[in-house]
């Protein structure tokens, strides 16, 4: 199945949002901030990526911002493909 990638600052959220995913047969893999949720979106390329709005280091529309705008990156392509 998919891997999907939560990234956000509340356990809470984390926890549910897994828990949810994995029941449907899902690999969850979580992050609690915006550059290691960068470094995996990167290293690991999951297929779903929910981000936090207010992520530390950086935030949510930052980090979003920083994979659509890598202009030498595959996932920067695949999302301008998509746009």
């Amino acid at each position: 199945m998919a891997l999907v990638l939560i990234a956000d600052d509340h356990d809470d959220t984390i926890t549910i949002l897994s828990a949810e995913i994995e029941a449907e047969g899902h690999s969850v893999a979580t992050v609690m901030n915006g550059s290691d949720a960068y470094y995996c979106v990167v290293t690991e390329r999951p297929d779903l990526v929910f981000l936090g709005p207010s992520l530390p280091i950086h935030d949510g529309y930052e980090t979003c911002s920083m994979l659509r705008g890598d202009p030498d990156d595959e996932i920067a392509e695949k999302w301008k493909e998509l746009s």
